[in-house]
């Protein structure tokens, strides 16, 4: 099953709440629905789906949040959500605003990424960075 990665460049744009309507919508139209919350473990600082959204859950990897991601990081989230999303629809919600990380994590899991933007957001370097 495909993947989807709901991504942004900043924080605080609404991606809980897509992520929640996404998998919701997928599990009403009889789509098969995993929601991974964060890329990582320990992510308490952010929002998560909430539990009235009752699907599967797929644990991160272990750790926080860094600053800057690890290139192993981005390899061992990727390896994640492919074999995570084998048997059902995965909708990640990613806490990464750098939009050259949450790319690479698409490519190498073979991801599609919704960007979630507001009225602030560079789309015209959006658009560029994601191609």
């Amino acid at each position: 099953m495909p993947s989807i990665i709901i991504a942004s460049d900043k924080l605080k744009t609404g991606k809980t709440m897509v992520t929640s309507v996404f998998s919701s919508y997928a599990n009403l139209k009889g789509i098969s629905t995993s929601i991974m919350d964060s890329y990582y473990n320990d992510f308490s600082n952010f929002s998560t789906v909430p539990d009235w959204v009752e699907m599967d859950r797929i644990s991160g990897i272990e750790g926080s949040i860094p600053e800057k991601i690890s290139d192993k990081d981005i390899q061992d989230i990727s390896k994640k959500i492919s074999s995570a999303s084998n048997q059902k629809l995965l909708i990640t919600e990613s806490h990464l605003v750098n939009i050259e990380d949450n790319k690479r994590i698409a490519e190498f899991s073979k991801s599609k990424v919704v960007m979630i933007c507001d009225f602030n957001s560079d789309i015209k370097k959006i658009k560029e960075e994601l191609g």
